[in-house]
């Protein structure tokens, strides 16, 4: 992914896909069927691109990425979508939608291990009848499997007998785990150990990806509560590496993602949403997936785009010493050129004591539904603003309008392998812009609290992380930990950071947000922490301060407004960091775009590689905190 192919989207790409729309009208498992046949049909290339929902976001990745079907390869209706997935799988599970309701996850996992389509019986005999020149005679030579005879009551008919059923038949043919919503109602539920399974459907969005890459599925509401038998079986399930071996990456030992989303216990928010303490093996972090449409497809597309390289840490070798420290590099100049994305150039800016410096960073981009969806549309508005604001300052040695402010925003390493097209349109338009910039989520590689995993699968995530790091060219990542770690956090975590010098900015945000570390002073004029260690590179620890939105009181609620007179009282010479996340409605143009106009003259908005250098320089000035 090189900076000659961030414009690959420049013009139109002719291709042989062919395009499905899914109108919401359908019945719910015929909408599940038709992505599942996506997604079995986009293993070998990406052939199917589905339209759902009420088309907005799909339809907009097709004009943005400027993907134009090749002629004779364009729309189909969803019954030849079925009829061309059962010609090249001829196999179903047949099931009910609404007596196996709870069920769902477990029969997906069936079907995918079968390279069959999930679908109901009675519509199966209606596609015969109302389409009788796609179906009739392909239906004789269908294979079936019955879900009722699989999951046969009492014994095997409840989501933990099945989910451990089908673990001990078919997870050894599985490539990951995910968690999907069959339909509990868990938003509204006062019991949230037995919330009611009254929602209407499932969200199928994500099930192209199951197929695509057969995932195993499963939804066990307690399975994060100790001592309860969903608990042990999911501590049954990791620790049982012949069957769930394929899960760990990049290997035995290694970390497990959970894609889809945890929306059990809703807690304030929903405690198990980053997985790493839903189990006692503490090996689990989110790829929030839940709303992604299309992965299967982007993940395949395009034929000519570079091949993604696993830049491993432990290739790193020495190319420079300097007062004893050691630089890492990749050691194989290939895998560097063919896999990162490269970056606007971090600003050049002298350390002023007499500045206020603060580095604005938008979160939720751990969440690849949101990078699909409504995070374009902030970014495009940024486009936009920047354009403005670069028009007006025309020549820039007489120009008296400011040049626009940095900012940047989290982005999942995941878009590598699942939507590296959508990662490329992310970059490319970043330069559009000369000052928008990219630093990884939390918590790095995975959404997962750092601290609180397994100490012998903590050290391969820090690889996995800086691996990250350097394909997305950026030396930032955002850190989120539990509220009671973060002790453990400053003193066996982020100093490991220094060890390669891979990344040197973190980022952080506690879990919850409102509860304090304990780690910082309460004068409130400690914005930073330096780690030092004799032959490691510093790393530079910023306060947590999140905004989350514009309207209400508290200090995380704070208008534009009263934000300027909260920064325009930092001590001059302070660098800080401001995390901006949607949770209660802060948007970026009621925040930052507001923000950005009435800020007093001596603060300037940095990137976050940017105040990193900028906080080494203030504390070789200061007696800011070392550690």
């Amino acid at each position: 992914l090189t900076r000659e192919l961030q414009n690959v989207s420049a013009t139109t790409i002719p291709y042989m896909f062919k395009v499905v729309t899914i109108p919401n009208s359908l019945p719910s498992p015929f909408k599940l069927s038709l992505r599942a046949c996506a997604g079995l049909l986009n293993r070998s290339g990406a052939k199917i691109y589905v339209i759902g929902d009420d088309g907005t976001k799909d339809k907009k990745w097709l004009s943005e990425l400027n993907l134009e079907p090749c002629k004779d390869y364009e729309t189909i209706i969803p019954e030849e979508l079925i009829a061309l997935c059962l010609n090249e799988f001829p196999t179903v599970v047949l099931y009910s939608y609404r007596k196996q309701k709870s069920l769902l996850p477990n029969i997906i996992t069936l079907a995918a291990t079968h390279n069959a389509v999930p679908i109901e019986a009675p519509h199966l005999s209606r596609l015969s009848d109302t389409h009788p020149h796609l179906f009739r005679d392909r239906f004789l030579l269908l294979k079936k499997i019955y879900a009722q005879k699989v999951f046969r009551p009492p014994t095997l008919s409840t989501p933990l007998a099945a989910t451990r059923y089908i673990f001990q038949k078919y997870a050894d043919l599985t490539h990951g785990l995910a968690v999907l919503n069959p339909g509990y109602d868990t938003w509204n539920s006062v019991t949230p150990w037995n919330p009611p399974l009254t929602k209407k459907e499932m969200n199928a969005s994500f099930v192209d990806y199951v197929f695509s890459e057969t995932l195993f599925v499963m939804y066990l509401v307690n399975c994060g509560i100790p001592y309860t038998p969903s608990h042990r079986l999911l501590n049954d399930m990791l620790n049982d590496e012949t069957r769930s071996g394929m899960w760990r990456h990049p290997g035995p030992g290694g970390t497990v993602r959970v894609y889809g989303y945890a929306d059990y216990w809703l807690v304030g928010g929903f405690l198990f949403e980053a997985e790493t303490m839903a189990s006692s093996s503490r090996c689990m972090g989110s790829v929030p997936t839940l709303d992604a449409s299309n992965l299967s497809f982007f993940s395949r597309f395009h034929d000519d785009r570079p091949t993604v390289v696993a830049a491993a840490v432990d290739s790193y070798v020495i190319v420079e010493k300097k007062d004893g420290l050691a630089a890492a590099a990749v050691k194989t100049t290939a895998v560097a050129s063919s896999c990162q994305l490269l970056q606007n150039p971090t600003e050049r800016i002298a350390y002023d004591p007499q500045m206020t410096y603060v580095a604005f960073v938008v979160g939720d981009g751990d969440n690849i539904s949101c990078l699909t969806d409504y995070r374009t549309d902030w970014f495009e508005q940024r486009v936009a603003y920047c354009h403005d604001k670069q028009s007006k300052m025309g020549d820039a040695s007489t120009a008296t309008t400011p040049p626009p402010a940095a900012l940047t925003w989290t982005i999942s390493p995941h878009l590598i392998e699942m939507a590296p097209s959508i990662l490329q349109w992310y970059y490319a338009r970043s330069q559009e812009t000369k000052c928008d910039y990219f630093l990884l989520p939390p918590s790095g590689h995975l959404y997962a609290y750092p601290s609180s995993l397994d100490v012998t699968v903590r050290g391969q995530f820090i690889k996995q992380t800086e691996q990250d790091a350097i394909l997305l060219d950026t030396k930032s990542t955002v850190h989120w930990d539990w509220f009671t770690s973060w002790h453990k956090a400053e003193k066996e975590v982020i100093p490991k950071y220094g060890e390669r010098g891979v990344i040197n900015g973190v980022f952080p945000t506690n879990v919850p947000f409102f509860l304090p570390t304990g780690t910082w002073p309460r004068d409130g004029a400690t914005f930073y922490k330096v780690f030092r260690k004799e032959k490691h590179h510093p790393v530079v620890l910023f306060r947590p301060r999140a905004w989350r939105g514009v309207h209400g009181s508290g200090p995380y609620l704070k208008s534009p407004q009263e934000m300027s007179n909260e920064i325009a009282l930092y001590p001059k010479g302070t660098v800080a960091y401001v995390y901006m996340t949607s949770d209660q409605g802060l948007t970026l143009s009621n925040s930052f775009l507001e923000l950005v106009d009435i800020l007093p003259p001596h603060v300037r908005l940095v990137s976050t590689m940017a105040a990193t250098q900028l906080a080494l320089c203030a504390d070789g000035l200061s007696n800011n905190t070392r550690l």
